[in-house]
């Protein structure tokens, strides 16, 4: 077998020669990985002592959540979301929102306890009902403004009344 050396000429070399040679190669470039990641790190902790606003890459990585943390907290909170249902749809999505990693579990909680308080509104009252309750809610106020308006008007000025016998 024929490979080209550092000063690109041809030797011949046995199938044993060539394994012990990548065997060595292989070697030598996981070491030099291993030593560019500790000089990354070693890089990152001066980073973080210099700049303490600098947050080191471990504590910007997600850390998940147990179905034990999620049940407590939405505890915690008072929330009605479902930790198990929470829990395991996130867990089945790698814990990704969308294409992107999740960056906070106990937002994606607060998120949950919103919508779920707005379907609950919805199952009990209608869809419908609660779009009118905002239509009518908006009307009243607008009403009661206007009311408002013109008590303030006729109190101000003076009212005439004439009454014929």
């Amino acid at each position: 077998m024929k490979l080209l050396d550092n000063s690109e000429k041809l030797i011949k070399i046995s199938i044993p020669q060539l394994a012990d040679w990548c065997d060595n190669h292989t070697k030598n470039l996981t070491s030099k990985k291993q030593d560019l990641q500790v000089t990354n790190k070693q890089e990152l902790e001066l980073k973080s002592e210099l700049n303490p606003e600098l947050k080191s890459e471990k504590e910007k990585r997600f850390i998940k959540p147990s179905l034990l943390e999620v049940s407590q907290f939405i505890k915690e909170k008072g929330y009605t979301v479902d930790h198990e249902q929470f829990f395991n749809f996130y867990e089945s999505k790698g814990w990704k929102v969308g294409n992107q990693p999740m960056k906070d579990w106990k937002a994606a909680v607060s998120t949950w306890q919103s919508k779920n308080k707005n379907k609950l509104l919805e199952q009990r009252v209608g869809k419908q009902a609660v779009n009118n309750m905002d239509s009518f809610k908006r009307f009243h106020d607008k009403m009661e403004a206007k009311q408002q308006e013109a008590v303030g008007l006729i109190t101000q000025d003076e009212v005439h009344v004439n009454v014929e016998p």
